[in-house]
């Protein structure tokens, strides 16, 4: 998986784990716009 980078090139995404029933799935989320997507592998 490649990092993501949000719609709006001028905002700065973060990227952070979490676990969901086990799996970890990888988000990223705009810390201006608040756009959130992920994918999981």
């Amino acid at each position: 998986m490649k990092p993501l980078l949000c719609r709006l090139r001028i905002h700065r995404p973060h990227t952070f784990y979490f676990r969901v029933s086990g799996p970890e799935l990888w988000c990223v989320r705009c810390d201006r716009c608040g756009f959130v997507w992920g994918d999981s592998d």
